[in-house]
């Protein structure tokens, strides 16, 4: 079941960035707008994940007595 698409925007990209962005997603076999969603959820995933384990490193750090 697909997502109902709730809002829009625009992004204005380089000319050399739209092909990069046409080449990699003829090259899986994708659209644009699909691999520029992935590319947020991993950046957006990938940021969560940094976060917590620097948490973790500060709370390792914390001397319990």
């Amino acid at each position: 079941m697909k997502s109902k698409i709730e809002k829009r925007f625009q992004l204005l990209l380089t000319l050399e960035e739209l092909n990069e962005l046409k080449s990699e997603s003829l090259k899986r076999n994708i659209t644009a707008s699909e691999l520029l969603r992935i590319g947020l959820r991993n950046e957006i995933s990938k940021r969560t994940s940094l976060e917590r384990l620097n948490a973790l490193k500060e709370l390792s750090n914390i001397n319990l007595k």
